[in-house]
């Protein structure tokens, strides 16, 4: 091999040109593969925040139809402590009404008794 100036062959040139293109390489392949690898997070991450939208929009849909249903049941047990207390108040009346029978009875049982034992004063 012939000798250039300073004791630098032809081959050590050769050598230090063959690794600064395999790191050139390698760099450019590590380059493209942190590029790819940045692409794949973007897409991950906008994945996600697709589906934590979807999550957040349907439980807000839940949580809806669950408000929904809670003023319907509130109504609807409105109604029904309205029709307790009517019903409350009809069978109060109607007792009264049969204490008032009662009460009628125990007079035409007296009066009877009153009859039959002649005690009565016409």
């Amino acid at each position: 091999m012939a000798r250039i100036e300073g004791g630098v062959t032809w081959g050590n040139v050769l050598s230090i040109g063959a690794t600064l293109v395999t790191v050139t390489l390698a760099y450019a392949t590590l380059q493209a593969g942190m590029l790819e690898g940045q692409r794949e997070t973007r897409r991950i991450e906008l994945q996600a925040q697709q589906a934590t939208q979807e999550l957040r929009i349907s439980h807000e849909k839940q949580l809806t139809d669950i408000r929904a249903d809670l003023v319907a049941h509130r109504r609807s047990i409105q109604q029904l402590e309205i029709s307790d207390a009517r019903n409350s108040e009809r069978f109060e009346a109607l007792s009264r009404s049969i204490e008032e029978l009662k009460s009628g009875q125990r007079e035409t049982l007296e009066l009877l008794r009153e009859i039959s034992s002649g005690r009565a004063s016409p």
